[in-house]
């Protein structure tokens, strides 16, 4: 079994990773909004599009289905909504986030 260090670890990353999906969008989008303005739109972009929404679909279920280190089940509500997507405790135990393992 994982300790909890290890488990926040891996929590910190989702989360990175989700942010940084988010800031991807401004990559993709103003360069296809540009393009499409000057009627330069082409495949390239297409597929930043469709790879940037995979990316992003991708980091955030992974983020979303993060399992408490204390119970295993999901740390945040699988019903959240986007504004609550960081939970300062386990929904289910309580286990506060970035706790220590104490036993």
């Amino acid at each position: 079994m994982r300790s909890y260090d290890e488990e926040w670890k891996r929590y910190r990353r989702l989360k990175l990773a989700f942010l940084i999906s988010n800031l991807g969008f401004l990559g993709v989008a103003i360069p296809t909004f540009v393009s499409a303005r000057l009627r330069a739109m082409n495949r390239v972009f297409f597929v930043l599009i469709i790879a940037w929404f995979v990316w992003y679909s991708v980091s955030y279920e992974r983020f979303r289905r993060f399992q408490c280190p204390r119970c295993g089940r999901y740390f945040s509500s699988p019903w959240l909504n986007f504004l609550k997507l960081s939970a300062k405790e386990c929904v289910h135990c309580g286990l506060p986030r970035y706790s220590v393992d104490r036993g």
